[in-house]
């Protein structure tokens, strides 16, 4: 909003009459917080607080007393949890599971070596160390 002469006038009569900023606002087209800023910055008298009342703060109620020493319980350390116990991991595989390409189709037969679904040969065709790898590309 560009503050005209004549917005800059109806602002300060408005806010000298008292009328609410949300209302001067709504009557110049702009925002409770722009009629705040423009005020502050033309050092327009300050406004009464809506909270006080007759110019003096509503009274409060009185604070409980401050209770002395800790208010917490003392803390303890938590136990860790058990570890379970680590299970074996299942053979799925007896034999290789390397699939032979002559007809019928069919499987290796050699024994599969632990933790790999292939025989000791199979296992070295399928996977190939990451640096021997790292050296072919």
């Amino acid at each position: 909003m560009d503050w005209t002469d004549s917005a800059l006038s109806r602002l300060e009569a408005l806010w000298h009459e008292g009328v609410s900023t949300a209302e001067i606002g709504r009557r110049l087209g702009c925002s409770k917080n722009m009629v705040i800023g423009k005020a502050h910055r033309l050092d327009l008298p300050a406004r009464p607080s809506p909270i006080k009342r007759n110019g003096h703060a509503a009274p409060r109620k009185p604070r409980p007393p401050r209770i002395k020493g800790p208010t917490l319980p003392p803390m303890t350390q938590p136990e860790p949890p058990a570890k379970p116990e680590p299970k074996p991991k299942p053979q799925f595989y007896v034999t290789c599971q390397w699939v032979e390409t002559q007809r019928p189709l069919r499987f290796c037969d050699q024994p599969a070596i632990p933790d790999s679904p292939y025989c000791q040969m199979h296992h070295k065709l399928c996977y190939i160390p990451r640096r021997t790898a790292e050296m072919l590309e």
